[in-house]
């Protein structure tokens, strides 16, 4: 059996996957340890565009829950016509329900397309209008949606 050894075009692609790889699994752990700035950093060189939008995600939750909405929001709509970004979207409009925002946080969570993220966004906003003490408001947002 001939065995072929892997081009060099091969090889340097693998090792830019790998790379992009590492990059954003470090990219992410920043993120999820509120070193936003750093997190940001490292997901702008990342080269695969699958990783470096895994990257900006986590980046983008971070934000919101640091309480960055404008940040979180610059980077989430960035990405906005993929699918996976709608986790941000929902992270975000939370956030922002959680912090009072509410009208800002509806305004949020009716743009997200995929209807189960959309629901679970305002799943999370009626709950933080539960915590407010603002029931009818809860009850009129869990009707609706």
């Amino acid at each position: 059996m001939l065995i072929k050894t892997p081009s060099k075009k091969h090889k340097k692609f693998k090792d830019e996957g790998l790379y992009s790889e590492v990059l954003s699994e470090i990219a992410k752990a920043l993120a999820k340890a509120d070193q936003i700035d750093r997190a940001n950093q490292i997901a702008q060189k990342i080269k695969n565009a699958w990783y470096r939008l895994e990257a900006f995600i986590k980046l983008a939750e971070a934000l919101a829950r640091a309480g960055q909405f404008d940040r979180a929001l610059q980077i989430a709509q960035k990405f906005e016509e993929i699918e996976r970004c709608f986790d941000a979207l929902r992270e975000i409009s939370v956030a922002l329900a959680k912090s009072g925002q509410f009208d800002r946080a509806l305004q949020i969570a009716r743009k997200i397309e995929n209807e189960l993220t959309r629901s679970r966004a305002f799943w999370g906003i009626a709950a933080a209008l539960v915590k407010a003490g603002e029931f009818d408001r809860a009850i009129q947002i869990a009707q609706k949606n």
